[in-house]
């Protein structure tokens, strides 16, 4: 009896538009804070403890910022907008992002970072703050091969994946004499 009634609730229409409203809201809202979104972007603005992926707003537990002029987002926030993993040992102080093959090691206390076996000199250290481990988020970008561009009069840092060059290819044509009927004659 339990099953029909569920199998008649997502057949109304009512429910479908419903539905359709709440991710048309989530949308919105999403827009309304942090402007008009694309697919394969991720958005953090400074001051707030949300960020928008691929046109959804999550939350996170502590807002980006920026410290030592850079902007620095909370680890774990970073590492999955990408859909990366992230691991932090805490004996050796060091946070771990993996994305595919790329391997990025940040260790909290030095502002070189290993993406591989290259060494990257940052200009800024992954700090905690308030407790919770933030990242420069252009650096970690950078390592994961995404791209980072920081929009100064929203204070969004928005990221994406990096666009291959356009190569212009030649175009091959193979050219066949016309023979006319005339000429056959």
């Amino acid at each position: 009896k339990g099953f029909e009634k569920m199998k008649r609730l997502l057949a109304s229409k009512k429910l479908k538009a419903a539905l359709v409203l709440a991710a048309m809201t989530t949308n919105m809202m999403a827009t309304v804070a942090f402007g008009e979104t694309a697919s394969n972007e991720v958005l953090f603005k400074i001051g707030e403890a949300s960020y928008v992926a691929n046109g959804v707003e999550l939350e996170m537990d502590s807002a980006a910022v920026i410290h030592n002029s850079r902007t620095m987002v909370p680890m774990r926030y970073a590492a999955e907008a990408f859909g990366a993993t992230v691991n932090w040992n805490d004996a050796a102080r060091t946070a771990t992002i993996t994305l595919g093959e790329r391997v990025v090691t940040l260790p909290i206390d030095s502002n070189i970072m290993f993406a591989g076996t290259e060494a990257i000199v940052m200009d800024t250290k992954p700090a905690i703050i308030e407790g919770r481990t933030m990242l420069p988020l252009a650096y970690i970008a950078q390592a994961l091969g995404l791209e980072a561009d920081w929009d100064g009069n929203t204070q969004i840092v928005k990221i994406t994946p990096k666009v291959a060059p356009v190569v212009a290819v030649q175009p091959v044509v193979t050219v066949q004499p016309v023979v006319t009927v005339q000429e056959i004659q």
